[in-house]
């Protein structure tokens, strides 16, 4: 089975250019928790707002409750 997907030069040079941008430290920080939260699983009742309690903890920038 052959396909034929095309995809859109301009598209690509905008991925490009995004993949050679460093990340700062709030978009590295959203990365972590999107990996965390999309490694849970569906029944696991953990919300974002946890997740970031709990990184705040980790990283020493809170303070536990």
């Amino acid at each position: 089975m052959t396909l034929n997907i095309k995809t859109d030069n301009a598209l690509l040079y905008r991925m490009k250019q995004a993949a050679g941008k460093p990340l700062n430290t709030n978009e590295v920080r959203a990365q972590r928790v999107s990996f965390i939260m999309g490694s849970m699983p569906e029944d696991a009742h953990v919300t974002k707002a946890d997740v970031e309690k709990v990184l705040d903890q980790m990283e020493g920038t809170k303070p536990a409750a």
